[in-house]
């Protein structure tokens, strides 16, 4: 599969999502990139979520 984009955004931060967002409504194709771990899965959530003192969802996690 080869995917072809007019644009690619490097960062989905404030000013990255503003430009990918003007640029697609313009009927841009735009891939935006960004760092960071994989998602943490159900039971990694669930141990952060008892190391926390198991407060309301708003509560900080490590």
């Amino acid at each position: 599969m080869s995917a072809r984009w007019d644009a690619v955004v490097v960062g989905a931060g404030f000013a990255g999502t503003l430009v990918a967002h003007r640029l697609g409504a313009q009927g841009w194709r735009v891939l935006v990139l960004e760092a960071g771990r994989a998602a943490p899965t159900g039971a990694e959530t669930a141990t952060a979520h008892r190391a926390a003192g198991g407060g309301p969802p708003t509560s900080p996690y490590p």
